[in-house]
């Protein structure tokens, strides 16, 4: 079960990085404006991410802060999903971001 828990963590992570960087691409206007966005809004969440949910990080956040932290953050995702792919795809995240977090705090591994 822990292993099923970090797998769907890590999927959960990497559609972050991927929505929100599509959903910044497609803000833009013009030929560099779209790359700018997308990586400055994924740098923003690997560098939030990197700080406080990264398991050796020293400033990890725990309990209950971290399980509001991952939830706003899967929320961004399920926006930029939404916003992206439409609301079929959004409510599939949700529903998987769900899931890991109750085996997560299941498990103890939150």
């Amino acid at each position: 079960m822990v292993i099923l828990g970090h797998t769907l963590a890590f999927a959960l992570e990497m559609l972050l990085l991927i929505a929100v960087a599509r959903a910044a691409y497609d803000l833009g206007t013009g030929a560099i404006l779209p790359w700018v966005l997308a990586i400055a809004a994924s740098a923003a969440v690997v560098l939030a991410w990197g700080r406080f949910a990264a398991p050796k990080s020293g400033h990890r956040l725990r309990g209950i802060q971290l399980l509001g932290f991952k939830t706003a953050m899967f929320a961004l995702a399920a926006g930029a999903v939404a916003a992206t792919f439409g609301p079929l795809p959004a409510a599939l995240y949700v529903a998987a971001a769900i899931v890991h977090l109750a085996l997560a705090l299941r498990l103890g591994i939150l």
